[in-house]
């Protein structure tokens, strides 16, 4: 079985290669992916798919969401969020070397973004056997700490959060303190609303209004 320790082994292992290239290959996309995934709370792949960069008088481009190189800022949807120091320094040493207006920029032709199938077939050869965001999201959730919360939304704020509707996240002593991720639950075929779930001790706690 493979664990998040792993996803962050893998992580680490690309990196050693990515640091010791100047060309924009392969292996940089595969390990920007891995660190979207272990640096941030789990979010919905087309996020990270339609996001660009911008800087400088650019402040914003309609349709997509988007980097501010200079800032580290992460804006998709309404949502804005500082990026982790380590995982902004990364996405712009690997911005040097792509040059593309892509975040996830396509190896062969880095005028255009991957694919939802490109970006899918990555992470299923990434260890050997298929691997989806989806496991991942329920890795990075099991490494929750004691005392991480979140809210339950209701359809509507689920999608215009840009978050994945049907995972579980929280907010980590990794990150931003004032991040809250969102998720809805199923529980006896029921959908909460307006509930927020608390991580105590590796219990999930749930409490409605």
């Amino acid at each position: 079985m493979i664990t998040f320790a792993d996803v962050e082994t893998k992580r680490d292992e690309l990196l050693q290669i990515t640091v010791s290239s100047t060309e924009y290959t392969l292996h940089d996309l595969k390990f920007l992916m891995l660190a979207l995934y272990t640096y941030l709370p789990p979010m919905n792949q087309g996020v990270f798919i339609r996001t660009v960069f911008i800087g400088g008088e650019t402040k914003s481009i309609d349709g997509y969401n988007y980097i501010h190189l200079e800032t580290g800022e992460f804006t998709f949807g309404d949502k804005k969020i500082p990026l982790p120091e380590e995982l902004i320094h990364h996405i712009r040493r690997i911005h040097d070397k792509s040059t593309s207006l892509w975040l996830l920029a396509n190896v062969h032709d880095v005028s255009k973004p991957i694919t939802n199938g490109h970006f899918t077939r990555i992470f299923n050869k990434l260890f050997g056997d298929k691997i989806s965001t989806n496991y991942l999201k329920r890795l990075y959730h099991g490494t929750l700490p004691s005392g991480s919360e979140t809210t339950v939304l209701s359809d509507e704020e689920g999608e215009e959060s840009g978050c994945d509707s049907l995972h579980m996240g929280g907010s980590s002593s990794t990150l931003p303190t004032d991040l809250i991720y969102f998720e809805k639950v199923r529980i006896s075929s029921q959908l909460l609303e307006g509930a927020k779930i608390t991580i105590d001790n590796g219990m999930m706690v749930i409490s409605t209004k």
